[in-house]
């Protein structure tokens, strides 16, 4: 499917297929648009509307025609088949899943501060979808994706303040993609992960733009 408009992708895009803890496929794409600061530039004039899930932040509507739309969602949704699927190998029933059949596309900033955090938003999470991508849309740097998984017998609790940055009672970090501009990473999106909100930006931010920002891929069946 041809594309036009600002969310064409980068020809020179390749892949890059990563581990988790040696066990969990990542693939990660650098440079994934081909004009990536207009992106970017898009997505902070956009309306944000608060979430409605456990997200710490707000989301918003891509600022493009239906048809620019569904050619994103289909170029990115043939790579996930194609590409990243074989690798992670997703049952249901036993069966291996061949392909995925839907996508869902937003942006989404980080802004609450890490003491309105509710005790849900400071552990690691798992996505409804089960195949997760972000790009990343900051220069500055803004953190990027830490994986965890379940340590000792006991119930994992929230951390004690904050976000989750490392391993604590009951968790242990076990990866960390790098949110790196104009980066697409594909990931599991049972595996327990957040995202990795360190520094003073998060409580010193004066506007939009000194938010963590990001375009989310979700993947389902």
């Amino acid at each position: 499917m041809t594309q036009t408009g600002m969310f064409r992708l980068s020809p020179h895009i390749k892949g890059q297929l990563r581990t988790i803890d040696e066990k969990f496929p990542v693939l990660v794409f650098d440079d994934f648009y081909a004009q990536p600061e207009s992106v970017r530039e898009a997505a902070l004039a956009q309306p944000y509307a608060p979430s409605t899930q456990k997200y710490p932040g707000r989301h918003a509507e891509l600022p493009c025609s239906k048809e620019d739309r569904t050619a994103l969602e289909s170029i990115v949704l043939d790579i996930v088949n194609r590409h990243y699927l074989p690798k992670l190998k997703l049952r249901r029933a036993g069966q291996l899943i061949p392909r995925l059949q839907n996508v869902v596309t937003d942006f989404s900033i980080v802004d609450s501060a890490p003491a309105d955090l509710a005790p849900i938003q400071r552990q690691p999470h798992v996505d409804p979808a089960p195949v997760f991508a972000l790009v990343y849309l900051n220069v500055e740097e803004r953190g990027g994706t830490l994986f965890f998984e379940p340590e000792g017998d006991a119930p994992p609790k929230p951390g004690p303040h904050g976000y989750m940055a490392d391993s604590t009672p009951g968790w242990r970090r076990i990866g960390r993609i790098e949110g790196k501009f104009n980066q697409l990473a594909i990931y599991p999106g049972g595996l327990p992960h957040s995202g990795e909100i360190t520094g003073d930006w998060i409580t010193q931010a004066r506007s939009i733009g000194d938010y963590r920002l990001t375009q989310r891929f979700m993947f389902f069946e």
